[in-house]
């Protein structure tokens, strides 16, 4: 089961909209090629593939509320780099499609429902549009609540 993480001092920071402006467009590193730390257990081939190229695999199906357009939401999340390296974990609150956190993370919340466990395997172009980080982010994502 996934644990319910404290607030950290970046808490949420991770999930902020972050697009950088380049001059030149960067090239994204593609999931299907990309190489995951054992401890990270993803499966792509398990996963399921959205057209934006986010990857997600329900690990507990909720059977609470929907997480829907416009619905108020609550997660706990822990983010993780390919290398297995945490990036930041916590408790957030936002709402569904309201462009307030990263384009996968919204994508791949969207849909669940409450006591529902994913994980979210999130390319680049769906995070932050940097080059130079390592690109792709794994998210291990619990639905507390919906408003």
């Amino acid at each position: 089961m996934l644990k319910r993480w404290g607030w950290g001092v970046a808490c949420g920071a991770v999930l902020v909209l972050g697009a950088c402006s380049s001059a030149t467009a960067p090239q994204f590193e593609r999931i299907e090629t990309a190489l995951f730390h054992e401890s990270l257990d993803v499966d792509l081939e398990a996963m399921t593939r959205t057209d934006s190229g986010l990857y997600y695999q329900d690990l507990v199906v909720g059977d609470g509320a929907l997480a829907e357009p416009g619905s108020q939401v609550t997660v706990a999340y822990l983010v993780r780099y390919r290398s297995g390296a945490t990036l930041d974990s916590g408790e957030i609150s936002f709402e569904i499609d309201m462009d307030q956190v990263i384009a996968g993370f919204n994508e791949g919340v969207r849909g669940m429902r409450v006591g529902g466990e994913r994980k979210l395997v999130i390319p680049p172009q769906l995070a932050y549009f940097r080059r130079g980080s390592e690109g792709i982010l794994i998210f291990d994502v619990e639905l507390l609540a919906v408003e």
